[in-house]
Order: C-alpha cells, then structure tokens, then sequence
C-alpha cells in the first residue's frame, strides 16, 4: 500500500522592483539597531558590558530629568591603557570612569572629559587630543528593551530602520512574559530554526509548532517588503492554522482527522524583520487580531 505524501507548496509573494534594485549581498549588517539586554535587567548607574559582532561595547542606564532614564554607550575600550570601561564607574554627572588611572568619558559623544593626572600651572583640566577620547554608540530603548546601534553615530543611526516593535506589547491587555537564553551556536542557525516551524513536532513534541507548517491543501504565501530605502528587510509569512503533518500521520495510521470550520480558521503568521526580531501569531483572518504572541529577539 502506498503510503500518503505530505506536499509542501508556498506562494511567494515579491515586488517587481526588489530583484532589480535590491540584494542581499548589499544587506549592511552593521547599520541596523541590535538588542542587547532588557532595560529592567540593567543597574542604574553602573556600566555594564554586552557584545555585538564580537565586540565588547559598555552601556549605563543613567538619570534623565525627573523619573527617567537614558541609555548610554561606547566601546568597552579605554584609549590609554585599552582597559575595559564596563570595570569602572559611573560619575555623578554620568559620564563613564575607567578603574585603571580614572580617565572620565561622556558616554554621549566619546569625548574624554577628565584625566586627573594632567592639570596646567593654575590646577585647571587643560585641553585633551581627540586621541585620549572614546568612541560612543547609539543606544536607546524601545518596548523595554535596549537597543545599541554598532554601525556608527547618531547621524547614521538616524538613517537606518528603527527598532523593530512588536505591536502587541503596546496593546491593553498583553503581558509580556520574557526568557532570556544563550546558544552556542552561530546566529543564522538560531535564526533557521526558529523561522523552521517542521523540526518542532519532532525536536520539541509540541503539537502547535504544525499550526505554522505548510502542506498542498493548505499552502503558505510569503510577502517580502524592502523599507527604508532598502535598508530594511521584512519578511512575513501566512498560512492556514491547520493540522498538517499531523493529518499525514492520522491518515497514515487510518485514525480521523481532525475536522474543523473553515471559516474560522486563524491565519499563522511569522514576521521577520531582518536581522534581529521574529514574532509569530494566530490571527484572525479578518481582523488581524491575536490573543497571543511568541517574539524573539536576536
């Protein structure tokens, strides 16, 4: 008896222009906002090191007028004597200290304001070469999460795509519930498996994971969107949240399958938004709206 086969069909969904004006191999990871760590998780006023692209950045949550806060940044790297910044200080006027010899940065511009072992005649700071300062990073936070821009200062940060938002995180009614894990792995397997809905009925036994497969009789479509004068990348992918896989074996096992109102079938939904944020739902068909989301952040 032959056994049935388990088709897999996708309708992929790209504008006309983006094969012609776009490439992949011009994607510049550098000039994106990388998240790095949840801002609730971060002390006030003590620097703190995180690491994008192998390199060690520094970054404080410090006072901002009245009950709030702003995030600075810079390379965890101290010009005299290349000491890690994340092992000093915050001063009382928030700029970075290095424990080594005291050196002071401003974590908004780099710019060394203070070395303590250099005074003129009159014991006042005299001016200070641009090669005893730092290099600062952009860093912000959004939806609670802080966010470092690797590719350069403020001006091009401001070029780039925002940070991605999740929406329901904004919406009443939503509480986030966050896990934080480390992978030694390389970050495009992390990302492979996570946007690989088949490996979950097998490597994990949760059953949901087949609500986002795709099969013949219920085949996904993927839209692809360049934004920022393609700078950006984002790829959502649709499908019906039906049993597949698990249909095949039903089937194949000669049990029934599970029957169910097509007209009230959610739509499960996988956004991508090149090269950090992934966040998945089932979705109502016309309203776009979802009780319930998984995000990750990379």
């Amino acid at each position: 008896t032959q056994l049935p086969r388990l088709n897999v069909a996708a309708d992929v969904s790209v504008p006309e222009t983006a094969s012609e004006t776009h490439s992949f191999a011009d994607f510049d990871y550098s000039s994106h906002w990388y998240p790095v760590i949840w801002e609730r998780d971060l002390v006030l006023n003590h620097p703190t090191q995180v690491t994008v692209f192998d390199e060690n950045y520094v970054i404080a949550k410090i006072p901002d007028g009245k009950n709030k806060v702003r995030i600075v940044g810079m390379k965890d790297r101290c010009p005299h004597k290349s000491a890690f910044l994340s092992e000093g200080r915050i001063t009382a006027n928030g700029n970075f200290q290095c424990a080594y010899h005291g050196w002071t940065f401003d974590g908004i511009n780099g710019n060394c304001v203070g070395i303590p072992q250099v005074v003129d005649k009159q014991g006042e700071m005299p001016a200070i070469s641009a090669r005893a300062c730092g290099t600062a990073v952009p860093a912000m936070i959004v939806q609670g999460m802080v966010w470092l821009f690797p590719g350069g200062n403020l001006e091009q940060a401001l070029l780039a795509p925002a940070p991605p938002e999740v929406p329901e995180m904004d919406m009443k009614g939503f509480r986030p519930v966050t896990v934080i894990r480390d992978f030694p792995i390389d970050y495009s397997v992390l990302l492979e498996n996570i946007l690989d809905p088949d490996h979950g009925l097998f490597a994990h036994g949760v059953l949901g994971f087949d609500l986002y497969s795709a099969s013949k009789e219920a085949p996904q479509s993927i839209e692809e969107e360049f934004v920022n004068d393609g700078k950006g990348w984002v790829i959502t992918s649709r499908v019906a949240a039906m049993e597949k896989l698990i249909a095949v074996d039903k089937t194949r096992r000669g049990k029934k399958r599970r029957e169910m109102d097509k007209s009230k079938i959610k739509i499960s939904t996988s956004t991508f938004h090149a090269p950090t944020t992934v966040y998945m739902g089932r979705r109502d068909k016309e309203t776009g709206n979802t009780i319930f989301v998984t995000a990750f952040w990379i």
